[in-house]
């Protein structure tokens, strides 16, 4: 595996400042009930999904794509960079690792059956958002009833791959099929990169993701 020293981020959006931290070795922080993934992307299997607040080793990045592989309680994986923060800084705006992912073709590690490239983007998130804490955007998400979560659970469909990781407060993109829940005029589902997420029709957030 090739590494060397890189500035997670593009030129255009990010900077390096004098006091960003080095996270060359070290912990990072995640900010919200994060997947950890098989491989660097969303079409990658879900390993396990690291709570709010966990400590995990960041052992390098891939810029170009935003994921980075990490370690939490002996297991190793990736995550979606946007959500790690490394001295309450986002790890966007610090020196990382940089790492370069050889993918084994391992089908057992892709979702669904010929799940490809992403179709298109969640559109919000943490972005420049999550310094000193955990985005508000990204808490545990609103409670909904439980006849919506038993029926989303009881009827599941496919996974739709999107750019980006599932969490409260993202917006689904209008192109997007999404599924009507019978008994709520107020939510509608759909499988995103694994997860099932219940969504505000009238914004197209999510509002809870379902595991």
């Amino acid at each position: 595996m090739t590494k060397k020293i890189t500035l997670l981020g593009t030129a255009a959006a990010l900077s390096l400042t004098a006091g960003a931290a080095f996270a060359q070795s070290g912990t990072a922080t995640v900010t919200t009930d994060l997947n950890m993934r098989m491989g660097p992307g969303p079409q990658y299997v879900i390993m396990d999904t690291l709570t709010a607040e966990t400590e995990v080793d960041l052992n390098g990045c891939i810029p170009s794509d935003g994921w980075c592989e990490v370690t939490a309680e002996g297991e190793t994986g990736w995550v979606y960079s946007p959500y790690l923060t490394v001295d309450e800084q986002p790890v966007s705006e610090v020196t990382v690792t940089e790492v370069e992912y050889e993918d084994p073709g391992d089908e057992a590690a892709i979702l669904g059956t010929g799940a490809g490239a992403a179709i298109g983007a969640l559109v919000g998130g943490p972005v420049g958002a999550v310094v000193g804490g955990v985005a508000s955007a990204t808490a545990a998400g609103e409670a909904v009833d439980e006849d919506v979560v038993v029926y989303v659970e009881q009827n599941p469909v496919e996974p739709v791959i999107l750019t980006g990781e599932p969490v409260p407060g993202v917006a689904i993109p209008q192109d997007v099929e999404v599924y009507d829940v019978p008994m709520s005029d107020q939510y509608v589902y759909l499988n995103v990169n694994g997860d099932t997420v219940v969504v505000d029709d009238s914004t197209r957030e999510i509002v809870t993701v379902v595991r």
